[in-house]
């Protein structure tokens, strides 16, 4: 049975409870110097009862808060992913032949800066794609494809630069992921190379949302890893920072290939009847609920209509739904040649 903890109010009634029990004569009214220290009692035990239900909870790793988190995730050796830094390509123009360095720094239109991470020239075209990386880790070091940069100290020969690639940065690992990484640990623990294993390995690396094992997919000794990135699909030097992570620790035995699943959008369209509620607000409820749904599948999974159904029915104000498309239960392959993930698509709601 769970100790209810008693309230401010509680304290203080039981405080003065046991003065009017030993002294009946005794004046226990609000102005009274028996309420006053009452009050001051039942203030300084309440703290103490909260104080201590606050340490209890430190004691689990489902219900610490970060600083107690982090000292349990490393105790089995795991840490918070720190942000992620953008990596990727950008196109380098100017006259033919000219040595491009690395460090050669460019800068983004928001400030960001970039550093060149290669030694190379201008080809023979008037331009070179060369590899680069944001100084700065987290979100902000995307940038979409053609974005323009310009070079901080500028080189004589090298007129212009713009993106190619530019992604793959993030923010440091939320508590929830975190908790989800040590409960996992704690559940699974080390066996020598087993699909936990290679899923906790994938993990541990910044940028990592997902991941799921696949082992014998390609034939006999052979293991995939398939990986999403926090905000879809991940970019090459996330596929390559994983795998270098699993390198480390696989079985010598293994043949490990990690990579992207190939994504099957799902569109859902439905007539719905609505009572107190605009269509536009069930609508983004319904998105909500449905990405709920879809984004706990792993690859090979089977989106059912009826839990598309029941996410759009359990919106508040929708009274009745029917799904228009799919038709149909909706089916993902895993096998040599596929590997899918379903992907929540649009969301179109009408009455």
């Amino acid at each position: 049975m769970a100790i209810e903890i008693p309230d401010f109010d509680t304290l203080r009634s039981r405080y003065l409870q046991q003065v009017a029990n030993q002294q009946p004569q005794a004046a226990t009214g609000r102005d009274s110097d028996h309420y006053v220290r009452a009050s001051a009692v039942a203030a300084a035990v309440e703290s103490l009862h909260q104080h201590i239900w606050w340490l209890a909870r430190q004691h689990f790793p489902d219900t610490a808060d970060p600083d107690y988190l982090e000292r349990q995730a490393s105790l089995y050796g795991l840490a918070r992913k720190a942000a992620a830094v953008a990596s990727g390509t950008v196109t380098l123009t100017g006259e033919a032949a000219t040595p491009v360095s690395a460090g050669l720094l460019l800068q983004a239109a928001n400030g960001q800066q970039y550093e060149v991470t290669e030694n190379t020239a201008i080809g023979g075209a008037g331009s070179v794609n060369v590899a680069a990386w944001a100084l700065l880790a987290g979100p902000g070091g995307n940038l979409s494809p053609a974005d323009p940069l310009t070079i901080v100290v500028p080189v004589a020969g090298i007129t212009a630069a713009a993106v190619v690639t530019m992604d793959g940065g993030d923010v440091p690992e939320e508590d929830a992921s975190l908790r989800a990484r040590l409960l996992e640990r704690m559940r699974n623990a080390p066996a020598g190379g087993n699909s936990a294993d290679y899923v906790r390995w994938a993990t541990e690396v910044a940028g990592v949302g997902r991941a799921w094992c696949f082992g014998g997919r390609r034939g006999l000794g052979t293991v995939d890893v398939a990986i999403m990135a926090l905000d879809g699909l991940p970019s090459a030097g996330l596929i390559e920072a994983v795998e270098d992570h699993i390198e480390e620790h696989r079985p010598v035995t293994s043949d490990v290939l990690v990579l992207q699943p190939d994504l099957v959008e799902i569109n859902i369209t439905a007539t719905v009847i609505l009572s107190g509620v605009s269509l536009a607000s069930a609508q983004a409820s319904a998105a909500t609920a449905i990405a709920a749904y879809v984004d706990q599948l792993a690859p090979g999974d089977t989106v059912y209509l009826s839990r598309l159904s029941a996410a759009i029915q359990d919106v508040p104000g929708v009274v009745n739904v029917v799904i228009t498309a799919p038709v149909a239960n909706v089916e993902t392959s895993v096998n040599v040649l596929h590997l899918e993930l379903a992907q929540m698509g649009a969301v179109t709601l009408g009455v």
